[in-house]
């Protein structure tokens, strides 16, 4: 059973994640990389989203395309037009199952398992609740944010697979190997450094990124105990690696509580520094295991 919460996921990948499962795509294929990036723009350091080559990685491994319907409006055509299959886009601070309603404004994203006349069954893995929703209290639920202009549009998102495309285990380790080597590792951390001191940034955006950062290795581990049993040293430094990026993500969050204390961003710069060496000691493991794969081949 694969796992499917919040705490090794935000809401777009558990949603995403359910409909993969669905397809009968393993899910770790999709979620088992090791990118990480910062990107200056406007004089501004920030950490690059992992969207932005998610979409390209879930068409070039699985032929896995993500269709996107928007509408300004909450319109009868468009409530109809939801399916079983469907992943919708919600405000938690409308969503009466959530702790951040009538609290907390914030996107989230919900999938559609069952349609009736009258209501909606829905899943949502990441606040770990299923149940009924009727198609009135949906409608409300979808026109709230719109109303209060939170939101521009009704949005829903349909995963359509064109093919039975499927690469093996080891392309997801050479491509993850690639993403260090490309992304020139080094010189994004160094960046993080001063990416935490400009004010400009919040902080807590920089928490959710270095917490799912945390997250892509927990799964790039899943992914190798399962196709790689025998390389144990290896898990055990993804673990390593794992847990020094989830501490990190702490640290900055406490951070963003007393952005003056200059203990805290020592321990982060340590942090930091001491991540750089689990990461090139991944990388040598990984380096290794694709030669042994590479011999045993032959």
């Amino acid at each position: 059973m694969y796992r499917i919460d919040g705490d090794v996921f935000d809401c777009f990948q558990a949603a995403v994640t359910v409909q993969l499962l669905k397809l009968k795509i393993d899910p770790m294929y999709i979620w088992a990389s090791l990118e990480f990036g910062i990107e200056k723009e406007n004089d501004i350091y920030q950490i690059v989203n992992y969207r932005s080559k998610f979409e390209e990685r879930m068409e070039s491994l699985f032929s896995v395309q993500i269709k996107y319907t928007t509408s300004e409006k909450c319109g009868e055509e468009f409530l109809h037009g939801i399916v079983a299959g469907d992943i919708v886009r919600v405000d938690t601070f409308h969503l009466p199952y959530c702790i951040l309603f009538n609290r907390e404004h914030s996107g989230h994203y919900i999938n559609i398992i069952k349609e009736e006349q009258d209501r909606y069954y829905i899943v949502d893995k990441y606040f770990s609740f299923e149940g009924y929703v009727t198609r009135e209290e949906f409608k409300s639920i979808l026109e709230a944010p719109i109303n209060s202009k939170y939101f521009t549009n009704c949005t829903k998102l349909t995963l359509a697979k064109n093919s039975d495309l499927v690469y093996v285990p080891l392309t997801i380790v050479e491509r993850s190997l690639l993403q260090y080597i490309d992304g020139n590792f080094s010189t994004h951390m160094s960046k993080l450094k001063l990416l935490i001191k400009q004010k400009e940034i919040d902080l807590g955006d920089v928490y959710a990124a270095l917490k799912y950062t945390s997250n892509n290795r927990y799964h790039f581990r899943i992914f190798v105990e399962k196709y790689f049993c025998e390389t144990t040293v290896l898990h055990k430094k993804i673990r390593e690696t794992e847990v020094n990026w989830r501490t990190l993500a702490n640290f900055i969050l406490l951070l963003n509580n007393d952005k003056n204390s200059v203990q805290l961003i020592e321990n982060i710069n340590q942090r930091i520094d001491r991540i750089i060496n689990y990461e090139f000691e991944t990388k040598k493991l990984l380096k290794i295991v694709l030669n042994q794969k590479g011999e045993e081949s032959l």
